[in-house]
């Protein structure tokens, strides 16, 4: 598969740039096979535990974003993205590992790793919620608006 990408990739007449171009073709080659994998194909793609429960969360509020009024199309992306990445930011590798592979029915659910890390409420986990908008406002400020009143 990697000569098949390769003979894409490459101009006939780029014969020196096969050196940089073959770990091109490897990753090309990594992510086009996760995504043929099928549906969990983004979440195998990524490579920590952290990476595959963004990819996860980022999936699951852009479906719950489809029908919000508020937010714009255009912010939709990017807002689904600064949120799945602010709640992963704090959470250890194992366990956003677990949480993914739970997500993606590869282990068994722990209801109180989910308790202990996805329940975000102002009220029900002022702590995790606080965790949660920090680095929203560190990372994407301009989403906040359209971040806190998911809570």
């Amino acid at each position: 598969m990697a000569a098949t990408l390769l003979a894409l990739v490459l101009p006939p007449a780029l014969p020196l740039a096969l050196p940089l171009a073959l770990p091109l073709a490897l990753v090309l080659a990594l992510v086009l096979g996760g995504v043929l994998a099928g549906a969990a194909g983004p979440a195998w793609a990524a490579s920590s535990g952290r990476d595959r429960l963004a990819v996860d969360l980022e999936i699951l509020t852009k479906q719950q974003m489809a029908t919000n009024k508020v937010i714009p199309e255009r912010d939709k992306p990017r807002t689904a993205q600064c949120l799945a990445r602010a709640i992963v930011a704090d959470i250890p590798d194992a366990d956003a590992g677990k949480l993914s592979d739970m997500f993606n029915r590869r282990a068994p659910f722990d209801k109180a790793l989910e308790v202990k890390w996805l329940t975000i409420g102002k009220k029900e986990a002022p702590a995790r919620y606080q965790q949660v908008i920090n680095a929203v406002q560190k990372n994407c400020p301009d989403l906040e608006p359209y971040v806190e009143p998911m809570f």
